[in-house]
């Protein structure tokens, strides 16, 4: 698999060496290429170069660092570069910042980031606000989880409340994962057994 990777990367560099000149697409499109396969150190090294970026370059990079979990800090310092820089932020910049926080552990600044972004006319999606109470439920802000999944405008994953069923395990949270579970089980995309699984998990836990 991993030879088959390296082929897949060495392939595409090479194309991209042999071209007579390259454009923002293409310098884009080689740096997503080294960041889908977690060369992050590579793909970072060919974004400083780039004699042209745009937003995609900014917004993949963001994300590359965002969700690689380690560096999630590195996607926040870029984003805050891509800003200076004047560039333009999207929905994919904006799950990307999102991302990060929840994988940095610094939920304490989403608000004026969504904020921020709401400002410019993105807000956020079903997707987003999954992402901001994954985010708080990880930190073992319940509270805050269970409250933004029941007031957000949306229809919420499901993925969403099988989050915070796992986080009030985690943190011996039983009545507040019953609750949880009662309305993961309402929503007609609920299939897996997964969380079933999770709240007996809790409740024997009790005992």
């Amino acid at each position: 698999m991993a030879y088959a990777q390296n082929e897949c990367l060495d392939r595409a560099k090479q194309t991209f060496d042999k071209a007579a000149q390259h454009d923002v697409v293409t310098w884009s499109s080689m740096v997503q290429t080294y960041a889908y396969h977690g060369r992050l150190d590579e793909a970072a090294n060919l974004f400083e170069v780039a004699p042209e970026t745009n937003t995609v370059t900014w917004s993949t990079m963001v994300a590359a660092f965002s969700y690689s979990g380690s560096q999630a800090k590195r996607g926040l310092e870029l984003y805050h570069r891509m800003e200076l820089q004047g560039l333009v932020p999207d929905e994919v910049t904006l799950m990307a910042v999102l991302v990060a926080c929840s994988n940095s552990g610094t939920m304490k600044r989403v608000g004026d980031y969504v904020i921020s972004f709401g400002e410019r006319g993105i807000y956020p999606g079903v997707e987003q606000f999954c992402c901001i109470a994954d985010g708080f439920a990880k930190m073992g802000l319940l509270d805050k989880a269970e409250d933004l999944i029941d007031a957000m405008p949306f229809e919420p994953f499901p993925g969403a409340y099988t989050s915070l069923i796992s986080s009030c395990k985690m943190h011996g949270e039983h009545e507040r994962g019953a609750r949880a579970m009662e309305k993961l089980a309402s929503l007609e995309a609920c299939s897996s057994s997964g969380p079933y699984v999770l709240l007996a998990d809790i409740f024997r836990s009790k005992e």
